[in-house]
């Protein structure tokens, strides 16, 4: 988790913080996102979870792509408080 976050934000300084030219950043993103894939269609068993715990993960991560595309309006958002909420709901 550590290695992930570190990865991201060396990106995102590397891009600039802008979604126009954020290369850098989803290149390490869809890494990250690929790890699990490829450990569940390579690996010797399937994995292990439980459902109630997927479920509020899936509703948590709903709630933090909608607070997340609240925030890229920065007439309605000027303190950018939707996108902080954002990273909250998903880190739940």
């Amino acid at each position: 988790r550590c290695l992930a976050f570190a990865l991201v934000w060396i990106c995102q300084l590397r891009d600039g913080f802008w979604m126009i030219r954020s290369q850098y950043t989803v290149y390490v993103i869809l890494g990250f996102m690929a790890l699990p894939i490829l450990n569940m269609l390579f690996g010797q068993y399937a994995p292990v979870y439980d459902r109630p715990k997927v479920i509020r993960g899936f509703a948590s991560l709903m709630l933090s792509a909608g607070l997340f595309y609240l925030s890229l309006d920065d007439e309605h958002d000027p303190y950018r408080m939707f996108h902080g909420l954002s990273q909250v709901a998903v880190g739940e």
